[in-house]
């Protein structure tokens, strides 16, 4: 039987993450209310950069997460697996920005703006591991809140005070999580310590091992969704990444439900041993996430030319012509996040990994050859196509291996 508190902790996180999603959201619509398309372009491809560059950074905070709700009340493990991956982020922080570094001066595209979104993203992210490691889903709901309510507060702030330039909105959405963390933290310390006499290679080793198939498939993830924007810039420029943009901003409404559901769902399997047991959770899991995808699909449908207009003005009314295609694949996207959710929290990452890497390579090349063809709507429907495929294959291995 499903345990009361899963449906009270998803319940709960998922309300309170819709409404720091909204936030986000927000922050966004002023940001692309007050920009012109090619900065407001400027910007999400900034993010776009930088969310390639950190990925193997921020899914150090899916391993902390999994090891946490593994050894879940060993206070000794958990500050060792703790400390050791605070170590194996310092160092990847040092080498990834270094790359970076190199990378967007060789392409004379080098902005500060990029390295602070970098550096916040990860830190938000080891944070969100290492709450959602513990379940604190009203913690991870006031910590998403309260760093989306610091960008809007800020991004009003620069806006009327006149001193808007894009750097400036990059280093406020990468930064802002560090206010409600520094607040929680003083007030409530999370129960975990850094203890360098805990630091081992073999630890450091064990977490590689672990990480590596998460790494590989965070960055095929971060290539599915982020390659199209960059492509959209080199082809067609940033005009159209920004109202291609737009598409996208209105299409993480879809991720509402499966983030609520999954944030649960990982570290809740992973101490699972009975097939029977994870076989519940799931189905139930995909009831609540198709459910809640297909509402949102069908006002999508039927109200995108409102919303386009009602949100962002008129001058991105050009959005329409990818949205619905966009929507599908983030319904798509939705089951299969769910479904990998599982895979994850029961440490089987081969399969996810392999599938999202086939996936990655199948979005890059269909990008390449598509967007110079249909431009934005090439790339929507690459998109839908890549995350079909996905969970088609996912969801046949997994039957396959129930």
């Amino acid at each position: 039987m499903i345990d009361k508190e899963f449906i009270k902790g998803s319940a709960t996180f998922g309300l309170g993450y819709a409404t720091a999603r909204v936030l986000g959201l927000l922050f966004f619509i002023i940001v692309a209310r007050i920009c012109i398309p090619e900065d407001y372009g400027y910007i999400r491809y900034s993010i776009a950069v930088a969310g390639i560059a950190e990925v193997a950074l921020v899914s150090q905070g899916t391993t902390l997460t999994r090891y946490l709700g593994k050894y879940k009340g060993n206070k000794e493990i958990e500050n060792q697996y703790f400390s050791n991956i605070v170590i194996a982020v310092l160092i990847t922080l040092f080498i990834v920005v270094l790359v970076l570094f190199i990378i967007l001066y060789i392409a004379d595209k080098l902005h500060v703006g990029i390295f602070l979104v970098v550096i916040g993203t990860t830190i938000s992210e080891i944070y969100y591991g290492l709450l959602r490691g513990f379940i604190f889903y009203i913690r991870l709901t006031l910590f998403f809140i309260g760093t989306n309510v610091v960008k809007i507060v800020l991004i009003l702030l620069i806006f009327y005070t006149g001193y808007y330039q894009p750097q400036l909105v990059l280093a406020i959405f990468g930064l802002s999580c560090i206010v409600p963390l520094l607040f929680m933290e003083l007030k409530n310390p999370s129960p975990v310590s850094f203890k360098i006499k805990t630091v081992s290679k073999e630890t450091l080793k064990e977490l590689g091992k672990f990480s590596v198939p998460i790494i590989v498939a965070s960055y095929a993830y971060s290539l599915i969704t982020s390659f199209d924007t960059i492509c959209i810039e080199h082809y067609l420029g940033m005009y159209e990444v920004g109202i291609y943009s737009v598409a996208k901003t209105l299409g993480q409404i879809f991720i509402f439900a499966p983030i609520a559901i999954n944030t649960i769902l990982m570290p809740k399997v992973a101490g699972f041993s009975e097939k029977k047991e994870i076989k519940r959770y799931l189905k139930l899991s995909l009831v609540l996430v198709i459910s809640a995808s297909l509402v949102l699909l069908s006002g999508i449908f039927i109200f995108q030319r409102e919303l386009i207009e009602l949100i962002f003005t008129t001058k991105y009314l050009e959005a329409t012509t990818v949205l619905c295609i966009y929507s599908i694949g983030m319904v798509f996207f939705s089951i299969y996040t769910t479904i990998e959710a599982i895979w994850i929290g029961i440490g089987k990452l081969s399969v996810p990994t392999m599938i999202l890497s086939i996936s990655a390579i199948f979005n890059i090349i269909g990008n390449i050859y598509v967007i110079q063809k249909w431009g934005i709507q090439g790339a929507g429907f690459i998109f839908m196509l890549t995350y079909l495929v996905a969970l088609i294959s996912l969801s046949l291995i997994s039957y396959l291996k129930r």
